[in-house]
């Protein structure tokens, strides 16, 4: 499409709009205030605006959409904060507010969508902890609250969410050390969680991610050996730890890892050596180890 102009409030008078796609043009200004005020568009299940110039602030009046099940309003200019008034869309499976100018804390009310599936809040100014309320989202299957500056622990609640199988938290300034509980996800298909400040030693309890593809640690203050429990999950393709104080040895269970592609343990305090011979078994096209 080639739309431009802005967005205009008459809009609220379509009574029976159930889908509202506009994604991909040129739309500048800000969302009505008033856009599902006094049950304006009852009937309103998706609205997806994407890749636009939208600006100012998500109107609160959003949390009258009670019929919402996608919110799309990632790739524009929107700032301010996430109004605590999403959490009342209950019936929401997707809120995608990526790549934006939004700012202040993730509201604890985020944790009344017990729908929703999919979340992508990562790309703005973001502060604050992850809510522990997260953890009753028991329908995310998809976490992505990467690149914002947000900080504290990773709540252990995390460790209920039994569908999650993406959760992307890299760069931010998260601290401390994993929480027990992640290791009981066992859903984890990528776990995304680089250029952080967190700690302490990585649990043998990692082999419980028998599904896990992808794993991303690095640039963290992670320390102590590996566990030979990681290089027993056969399903890893993406290894990334660099940049961490990990010591000891290499366990000569990394033969083990047929379907590993990408290896990167590079700028730690590893000691040993792998052999060519076992790369090429693996058949790892890219790998940065450095001992």
């Amino acid at each position: 499409m080639g739309l431009n102009g802005s967005i205009p409030p008459e809009i609220g008078n379509l009574s029976f709009l159930v889908s509202l796609d506009l994604s991909w043009n040129r739309l500048h200004g800000g969302l009505p205030k008033d856009i599902c005020i006094h049950n304006k568009l009852p009937r309103l299940k998706e609205l997806q605006l994407t890749f636009n110039h939208l600006e100012g602030e998500i109107p609160v009046t959003l949390g009258e959409c009670q019929q919402l099940e996608i919110l799309d309003l990632s790739y524009n200019k929107f700032g301010g904060h996430v109004p605590q008034e999403i959490g009342n869309i209950t019936r929401l499976t997707k809120l995608d507010l990526h790549w934006n100018n939004l700012s202040g804390t993730i509201p604890k009310e985020i944790g009344l969508l017990s729908n929703l599936e999919f979340m992508d809040l990562g790309s703005n100014k973001l502060s604050g902890s992850i809510p522990r309320e997260v953890g009753n989202m028991t329908a995310l299957i998809r976490l992505w609250l990467d690149s914002n500056s947000l900080s504290g622990n990773i709540p252990r609640e995390i460790g209920g969410l039994n569908k999650l199988e993406m959760m992307w938290s890299d760069d931010n300034k998260l601290s401390g050390s994993i929480p027990r509980e992640m290791w009981n996800v066992t859903t984890l298909l990528q776990l995304r969680i680089k250029n952080n400040s967190l700690s302490g030693t990585m649990s043998q309890e990692i082999g419980h991610l028998d599904s896990l593809e992808w794993l991303d640690m690095s640039y963290n203050k992670f320390s102590g050996p590996l566990p030979t429990s990681i290089f027993n999950m056969t399903s890893l393709e993406g290894i990334q730890l660099s940049s961490n104080t990990y010591s000891g040895a290499l366990p000569s269970e990394i033969g083990n890892m047929k379907a590993l592609r990408d290896l990167y343990l590079d700028n730690n305090v590893l000691t040993g050596k792998i052999s060519n011979c076992c790369i090429l078994a693996m058949n790892i096209p890219r790998f940065h180890i450095a001992l």
